[in-house]
């Protein structure tokens, strides 16, 4: 939510809804309908995007930009599953490219699943 509705609400960060996190979901289903609608004005509050660090025009995996959005992004976790044919781990070089090449870092399912939004939808089990 805004940081001015973050004050007068009285809250510690800005946080509107967190589905993963199990203890603020908890307390937000017990708050009053009126609460409920200051924490979800659409006036005031706004998805929180993957927000990544380029470099040349293409995806920096160990930007600033890119760590950070990791950590907020983190309940789709880094080792995640490759779903085909979308959501797979870059493709690496052939064993024949330069050292450059062979020791990049390159996007993961992960990454594609945060730029595709799965974090502001996916639910933890755990």
């Amino acid at each position: 939510m805004s940081k001015k509705r973050q004050k007068d609400r009285k809250l510690s960060d800005i946080r509107a809804w967190r589905p993963d996190d199990k203890k603020y979901s908890a307390g937000l289903a017990l708050a009053s309908s009126s609460d409920r609608q200051k924490n979800f004005d659409p006036n005031e509050t706004e998805v929180e995007y993957y927000n990544y660090t380029e470099n040349n025009s293409q995806f920096d995996p160990e930007g600033k930009d890119t760590i950070i959005a990791d950590q907020r992004h983190s309940n789709v976790p880094d080792d995640m599953v490759e779903i085909p044919p979308m959501l797979t781990n870059a493709t690496r070089p052939p064993p024949s490219a330069d050292y450059f090449l062979q020791n990049a870092k390159y996007e993961t399912a992960a990454h594609k699943a945060r730029w595709g939004g799965w974090s502001e939808v996916r639910f933890d089990d755990a």
